[in-house]
């Protein structure tokens, strides 16, 4: 069975580089954090500051708690109607209530549009913030989004943790909103198994994030003082160590990326997502009319294929959020019932892919969209 998402394996250099933090003792704390706290400074550009910390998840709620540590109730933010749950589970974590925003039939990312009804159903919830998230890497609707943002006051997030290193007209993933977040869980752009990064202008607010992952330190370890309520939120040394190891890999990985998606819309067609302003999505997928008869064809063949996410209110946790219903989030719910996730390994061959491709085109099963693009 070809696996849904197989990791590379680090290269000698890399396995020379963890084997060494291992000699050295270093596993905890060492000189690799600040490298990479370092190089993810320089992937988003001049000005900004970064604070590592323990995943994606975690990196959504220490930037909401760091920017609504002074707004009155009602304290929420909006959020995609469809994608990962950690996105729910990272803004609420921060004592947030969440407002669902429909996305876009084609990309996947909320819009201008969606935004403004987002704030139009809030009624007495009143949204402080809009987390924008660059699904499976793609930025379009991003800067339309920031506009919304800048006329109504409200703070954006942008939850790049699926774009690191993607970037459009020089602006990088993670740099559009009053703060950035990234994961480098598997399966990222770059992975460390789990981990995450906080990026903004502001040194205070990423100080701020830094010290609340780390048992609330400011200043290091050097004196030891406590001067806010923290956790132990840390990225450990070890995984800064693979970290920098696998980013050496970053620009191949989006080249082979590339290569597959090339492959894939070839034969499929516009029943492939590939949005522009992006060398190659994170993921393969197909919109197809039964998801669940192609997992199970797939599967037959030798192929692990997933619906991989839901409609955000349908996972069990968050079914009681509101009143939300799968009829007003018609772009959400297109996802939800049309997507099919394949496999995207970079190990991925050509010959598996043909296979796919002939599997999914004699189904019968594919769907194409209206013809159109996004706005990058």
């Amino acid at each position: 069975m070809v696996p849904f998402f197989q990791p590379e394996i680090l290269d000698d250099k890399g396995k020379a580089r963890v084997v060494s933090v291992f000699e050295k003792g270093n596993i905890s704390r060492g000189p690799e954090e600040d490298e990479f706290r370092k190089l993810v400074e320089d992937f988003v550009g001049p000005g900004f500051h970064a604070a590592l910390v323990n995943s994606g998840t975690t990196a959504l709620t220490l930037a909401a708690k760091a920017l609504s540590s002074d707004i009155a109730t009602p304290n929420t933010v909006i959020v995609p109607a469809y994608g990962p749950v950690a996105i729910a589970n990272g803004i609420n974590a921060a004592d947030c209530g969440l407002v669902f925003a429909d996305v876009c039939e084609k990309c996947g990312n909320i819009t201008a549009e969606s935004v403004n009804a987002a704030l139009r159903s809030a009624r007495d919830r009143t949204p402080w913030g809009v987390c924008f998230v660059d699904f499976s890497g793609c930025l379009s609707h991003r800067d339309e989004v920031k506009r919304v943002c800048i006329q109504e006051d409200l703070i954006m997030i942008e939850d790049a943790s699926q774009a690191f290193g993607m970037a459009f007209e020089d602006a990088p993933a993670g740099t559009i909103g009053d703060i950035g977040t990234f994961s480098f869980s598997v399966p990222k752009w770059v992975t460390c198994g789990q981990g995450g990064a906080i990026v903004t202008k502001d040194n205070n607010i990423a100080a701020a994030c830094a010290g609340m992952a780390d048992q609330g330190r400011t200043g290091g370890l050097i004196g030891d003082r406590h001067t806010q309520r923290g956790n132990n939120l840390r990225l450990p040394n070890l995984l800064a160590a693979i970290a920098l190891g696998d980013c050496q890999r970053l620009e191949p990985r989006k080249g082979l990326r590339t290569y597959d998606a090339i492959r894939f819309q070839d034969t499929l067609h516009g029943a492939y997502y590939r949005p522009a302003s992006q060398p190659g999505p994170l993921h393969n997928i197909v919109w197809c009319s039964e998801p669940d008869v192609a997992i199970l064809g797939l599967a037959n063949a030798g192929f692990e294929a997933r619906r991989n996410y839901r409609l955000m209110f349908k996972y069990d946790a968050w079914a009681g959020n509101g009143s939300a219903q799968p009829q007003d989030y018609p772009g959400a719910s297109h996802w939800a019932d049309h997507a099919l996730y394949l496999p995207f390994s970079v190990n991925m061959t050509d010959a598996g892919i043909a296979q796919i491709c002939k599997y999914l085109v004699d189904s019968g099963l594919l769907i194409e969209p209206e013809p159109g693009e996004c706005p990058a």
